[in-house]
Order: C-alpha cells, then sequence, then structure tokens
C-alpha cells in the first residue's frame, strides 16, 4: 500500500448537540490535524423522552445546519457528512420513527443504549455508571447476567430486523459494563453474540469497529475474539471511534486496524460519493482515493 494515500475516517462522533464537551468545528479541525479525509457526525438522535444524552427535538434543525455550514467551509480539505445515532427502544422507538426517518441524514447508526424499565417508569441505560448498570441487573433482572444479556441479544435482533440504518453501532456493547460479571470466553455468552453478529452479517449491515473504550478497558466493540466471525462471514466493517471529545477523535484506530489485519480482515466500508464501498486499510490507515 502506499502510504501516501492512506486516511483515516470516522463515522461516529458527538457533539456538544448532544452530550459531548466539543464544538462541530473543533470536530472538523481535529480531523484535518489527523489526517482523517471522511469526517461523519452522529449526535444522538431525539429520544421519547427527555435525557442528557439525546439532542433535544427543538435544537435538531440547528445541528444539521451547523454541520451543513462546516461542510462548506472546509469543502477541498476534508470531506463531511452528517448522520445521527437512532435508539432502537422496543415497541416504542427506532430509526424509523419520524423524526429521525425525515431527518436529512447522510447515515444513520442503529444502536441499543436503553433496555429496560424499573417499577417507577424509570427507562435503565446499560452505558451508565457502573453503580446504575448494577441497579439494573438487580432490581430488574434479579442479579441473572445470563437473562440480562439474552434480553440485550434478543433486542438487538429486533432492531436488525426492522432496520431503517446502515451502521450497527457498537453490537456488544453489554460486555462494557457485563465483563465484572462473566468471562467473555463463557460458551453461553459467545453464543448468543455470535447469533447477533451472523444476523448483522445476514442483514449486511455494516458492523462499526468501535474503539471508545480501548484505552480505558482495553476492548472494542465488537470484542476482538469475535473478528474471526467477521473474517469468515464476509462482514463489512468500518473502525469508528465514537468520540465526544475532538481530542480523541483517532483514538485506538491504529491498534484495532493491527487487530483486524492480524484476523485477516483487510478491508474496510466507506462512504465515498455518496456510496458505500469497500477499500483497503493497514495499520498506517485506509486507501480512500
Amino acid at each position: 500500500m502506499n502510504e501516501s494515500n492512506m486516511s483515516w475516517t470516522n463515522y461516529h462522533c458527538h457533539t456538544e448537540f448532544c452530550d459531548a464537551r466539543s464544538t462541530v468545528e473543533a470536530f472538523v479541525n481535529e480531523a484535518i490535524d489527523n489526517n482523517v479525509s471522511i469526517l461523519g457526525f452522529s449526535g444522538h438522535a431525539p429520544a421519547p423522552f427527555k435525557s442528557r444524552w439525546n439532542i433535544d427535538p427543538e435544537v435538531l434543525n440547528r445541528y444539521f445546519t451547523e454541520v451543513n455550514r462546516v461542510k462548506e467551509t472546509y469543502a477541498g480539505k476534508i470531506k463531511i457528512y452528517c448522520g445521527l445515532e437512532a435508539d432502537f427502544i422496543e415497541n416504542s422507538w427506532s430509526a424509523h420513527s419520524e423524526i429521525i426517518s425525515s431527518a436529512p441524514t447522510d447515515y444513520i447508526i442503529g444502536s441499543i443504549h436503553y433496555l429496560a424499565k424499573f417499577e417507577d417508569g424509570e427507562i435503565w441505560a446499560i452505558d451508565g455508571p457502573d453503580e446504575s448498570f448494577d441497579k439494573g441487573v438487580k432490581e430488574i433482572f434479579g442479579n441473572d447476567i445470563r437473562k440480562l444479556v439474552k434480553t440485550y441479544c434478543n433486542t438487538s435482533l429486533k432492531m436488525l430486523e426492522l432496520g431503517g440504518f446502515e451502521i450497527v453501532g457498537h453490537i456488544d456493547k453489554i460486555y462494557q459494563h457485563g465483563k465484572r460479571y462473566f468471562d467473555i470466553n463463557e460458551p453461553w455468552y459467545t453464543s448468543l453474540m455470535n447469533e447477533v453478529i451472523h444476523y448483522a452479517i445476514e442483514k449486511d449491515y455494516i458492523i462499526e469497529i468501535n474503539t471508545k473504550s480501548i484505552d480505558k478497558l482495553g476492548i472494542l466493540y465488537p470484542h476482538k475474539q469475535f473478528f474471526k466471525t467477521l473474517k469468515n462471514n464476509r462482514a463489512r466493517i468500518t473502525i469508528n471511534s465514537d468520540t465526544h471529545d475532538s481530542g480523541l477523535m483517532v483514538l485506538g484506530m491504529q491498534r484495532a486496524a493491527r487487530l483486524l489485519n492480524e484476523a485477516g480482515l483487510t478491508s474496510v466500508t466507506e462512504f465515498i460519493n455518496n456510496q458505500w464501498i469497500q477499500c483497503p486499510f493497514s495499520e498506517k490507515g485506509i486507501i480512500t482515493n
């Protein structure tokens, strides 16, 4: 590969319009400084309730306006796209919900952050603080971690069946906190997760390799143990940092690319000229031209 033609891409970034600290323009400048040739914004789409994570419906148009502004301002320096990360909440919310499906997105990431409710009706977020996760395990699932993981996987299958998005976000996110309850190699867990991954491949979704937790927790989503499944089933993948801080634009990408190459994966799926195509990559970057 010609290293002079290599760069990084990132389709999963969150700004101050949802739960992040950085402005849209700060992300763009950081991307240019870090040899990112394609930058996609994916603010947390509005949810059917108020939250500190999701974009407020009243400011959604401002989000698109600002991304389109920097897209024009930096044309010729970097390719910019505007998407949303849509929550799937069984029987109530998905990428097909009107405010999301009617938005002027270039792409949508489908993810699960909310899984069940407490007795008082409060919805439970699976990627909050440890104590919040532990409370949900105890009060909603009676400390039955297998029941929780099975619920997560079944909900993931329903999200994949319903569709409305192009990229599957952090497909095994349940392991972020679940790893304190079980080992990644336990057969019951790998069996459930492999079913989800196989179905995502069968439905031809792009599975993101999410590097968000690689420094703090030493893990990727999906976990590297599932890379062979991706390789053997010719999965479409893309590497995203899911960053909420512009300074972490390319966090873990080189390491993730190396691990993917070691598993035999040599191409990633990139959004070029408004279509998703396969591009070669290595730990030095991606060839997108």
